[in-house]
């Protein structure tokens, strides 16, 4: 006799992988959460173009965040996992090798933004927010998750973004200028770096740091493809945002930069699940691929029905999500949204080989991946943008996720694992059931919802390796250690 799905459900342990992922994942929806709060106030108390203003800057600041950080945290970590370098010359080598490149970044950005926008918003926001990335060096959410320390790296995102609410409610940009959103990005950066430094001492008693120019270089010469992926990545999911402004306007950069943030809060946690996983991806792909490719198979199986499912129910409430977190200013950024969050799909399951990729020391084919989906979100941005504004640019940041997994899956061949397709098939064809139930039958977003929980709650339970899925990646950490 088969057992039930809430029976095959009690008996699921919550192991250390879970545990980890669950602890990183805490902090990352209470600071998304307290984000939220500060945007959504932002969004009511500046206009649509100011609001614009301030997500094109912070999405330029996100990708000199991601040029700075160049991969060094990745490396890093593999570095500690394989046991090859003393843990003081580490953090000494990412330190300078961030900081050399923060120096060179911030006037760049600078720049950028001057050359390609509008004087309408002071040159103070992006330099405020630009100079904010002196911070960046000292932040190692990476090394707390390589010594297995999650409770540190949770914390530091809802450190930041208490500072970043509590600093906007007291420089008033209303009253004082639409900059104040900056220096509020300057003490939040700044509570950050002194929350890692402390931490560092205190928990992992680290003695003095070996900086110098020859280990950061060194460091950097390994991470750079690594790097020039993720800068890349951030190009094609932030540079539409600044796009949109120079091809259509400033309102359609606020509408479409409103409904960005919400997807690029959701596609953090598949970075949090797979990032969680690399160490272990690092572990097991020389000593015991088996044991990884039956961690893949699990992988691919619950990323997919996650993915497909997040998708479903953020495309059912679109509508209303616009409104009741940005204001009635932005409600007609509902069709801009409901297309987006399909990138959430493509982001979540393309992990599973990307991340593989940089296990196996490919950084180029994950670099060539994000340079394909970058170049592909710009140019399809640039050509659909101007007559369709918003939604043009969630079109084309959705193609491009598509081509990203598409390119990275096709490189793990070779492999001695590979992240199966076959697992995803089953939940592809019930969101596309549920999509094609829900448009033809048209009903309000709450039952529209309902309707994609029921059907995606059906693929689960009638695929009899899902459980079993779960169970092998709440065990995966514990098994890989024994």
């Amino acid at each position: 006799m088969s057992i039930s799905m809430p029976a095959r459900l009690a008996k699921l342990r919550i192991g250390r992988m879970f545990r980890d992922y669950f602890v990183l994942s805490g902090g990352q929806i209470f600071s998304k959460l307290l984000g939220f709060i500060a945007f959504a106030y932002l969004a009511r108390l500046l206009t649509v173009a100011q609001f614009g203003a301030v997500e094109t800057v912070v999405g330029m600041a996100a990708i000199g965040y991601k040029v700075i950080e160049l991969g060094t945290g990745s490396i890093a970590v593999r570095r500690i996992a394989q046991g090859s370098e003393q843990l003081k010359s580490i953090i000494g080598a990412v330190i300078s090798a961030r900081m050399l490149i923060a120096l060179a970044i911030i006037p760049l950005l600078v720049m950028v933004y001057a050359g390609f926008t509008s004087d309408e918003v002071p040159a103070s926001l992006i330099w405020f927010f630009a100079l904010s990335l002196l911070a960046t060096p000292f932040a190692h959410e990476w090394l707390f998750q390589a010594h297995e320390k999650m409770g540190y790296a949770a914390f530091a995102p809802l450190l930041k973004m208490i500072v970043f609410l509590g600093a906007i409610f007291f420089l008033a940009p209303a009253s004082n200028g639409v900059a104040m959103v900056g220096a509020a990005e300057i003490f939040a950066m700044a509570a950050v770096a002194l929350f890692f430094f402390l931490a560092t001492k205190i928990s992992l008693h680290a003695g003095p740091l070996e900086y110098g120019l020859k280990p950061a270089v060194s460091l950097l010469k390994d991470s750079a493809p690594l790097g020039a992926s993720t800068f890349f990545n951030s190009v094609g999911l932030y540079a539409p945002v600044l796009i949109v402004a120079i091809a259509a306007s400033a309102e359609d950069a606020g509408l479409f930069g409103a409904a960005h943030r919400i997807v690029a809060s959701v596609i953090t946690f598949s970075y949090v699940y797979y990032f969680n996983l690399l160490p272990l991806f690092s572990r097991l792909l020389h000593r015991e691929p088996a044991v990884l490719q039956r961690l893949l198979n699990a992988s691919m199986r619950v990323t997919a029905w996650a993915g497909i499912t997040a998708s479903l129910g953020l495309w059912a409430l679109g509508d209303p999500i616009m409104t009741i977190v940005f204001g009635n200013n932005f409600s007609i950024a509902g069709p801009a949204f409901k297309m987006l969050v399909w990138m959430t799909i493509f982001e979540v399951v393309s992990g599973n080989a990307r991340w593989l990729l940089v296990a196996a020391h490919r950084q180029t084919s994950v670099l060539a991946s994000q340079i394909i989906g970058a170049v592909s979100a710009i140019v399809l941005t640039f050509v659909l943008a101007p007559s369709m504004g918003a939604y043009g640019a969630a079109i084309a940041v959705v193609i491009a996720n598509g081509a990203i997994w598409v390119f990275a899956w096709l490189r793990t061949k070779g492999l001695p694992v590979r992240p199966p397709l076959t697992p995803v098939i089953r939940h592809v064809l019930a969101g596309v059931f549920a999509v094609a139930a829900i448009t033809l039958t048209g009903p309000p977003p709450i039952v529209a919802a309902v309707i994609a929980a029921m059907v995606m709650l059906a693929s689960a339970a009638f695929d009899g390796k899902f459980i079993p899925a779960i169970r092998s990646l709440a065990d995966a950490k514990g098994a890989a250690n024994e």
